[in-house]
């Protein structure tokens, strides 16, 4: 859904990303993985330094806009954003269950639907020749980790509050699993319907 949005906020992404152009947009990517490797290790000791430390994960959006700013975008340079993206996504997602806030059993689901999203954006594209933009669908990946980091704050204001044995952070895995359920359903439609009406 924020994928729509993202064309308005491209010149303030830009604008932060200015003064990192002289590292090469590569290398920011692997950099933006070491605020989810601290993130995994402080989540079980300090939620609020965790949250602290997930304002690095604005590294995301930096690397991208510096390959384009420095015209260094390259097919290559998309493979390893992707792959790097899906790494980081394990480390946040199980991070949770590893501090024990989640079950590993929940955590696995909303690791797997995520990985789905993913796949069936990537397969969906590969299948059409590039003629589709499977970026459709409830919630992509900036909209799980802001449910995902919401709910830290909201278990630190709250963290007495059950619902069917789950705590907050527990709900919103619930949510954003229920939620990539349908993501998941929407991009096979969606696909399924642009191939099926391409082959005919």
């Amino acid at each position: 859904m924020l994928t729509k949005i993202k064309p308005r906020i491209s010149p303030v992404i830009d604008w932060i990303a200015r003064p990192f152009t002289f590292i090469h947009p590569n290398v920011l990517s692997l950099i933006g993985t070491i605020p989810y490797f601290l993130f995994f290790i402080f989540l079980k000791e300090n939620l609020f330094l965790a949250l602290i430390i997930s304002i690095g994960f604005s590294f995301d959006f930096i690397d991208g806009a510096v390959a384009r700013l420095t015209n260094k975008q390259s097919a290559f340079g998309g493979v390893i954003d992707s792959t790097i993206d899906r790494f980081t996504d394990a480390l946040l997602i199980l991070s949770f269950a590893y501090a024990n806030l989640v079950s590993w059993e929940l955590a696995s689901s909303v690791l797997v639907a995520s990985f789905l999203i993913s796949y069936l954006r990537s397969r969906g594209e590969l299948a059409s020749n590039g003629n589709l933009n499977l970026a459709v669908g409830i919630v992509e990946r900036t909209e799980r980790i802001g449910i995902i980091l919401l709910s830290i704050i909201l278990y630190i204001l709250f963290p007495a509050f059950i619902f069917l044995s789950f705590n907050i952070v527990g709900i919103a895995f619930v949510f954003v699993l229920i939620l990539s359920s349908f993501t998941i359903y929407q991009r096979l439609h969606t696909t399924y319907h642009f191939l099926k009406n391409s082959s005919k």
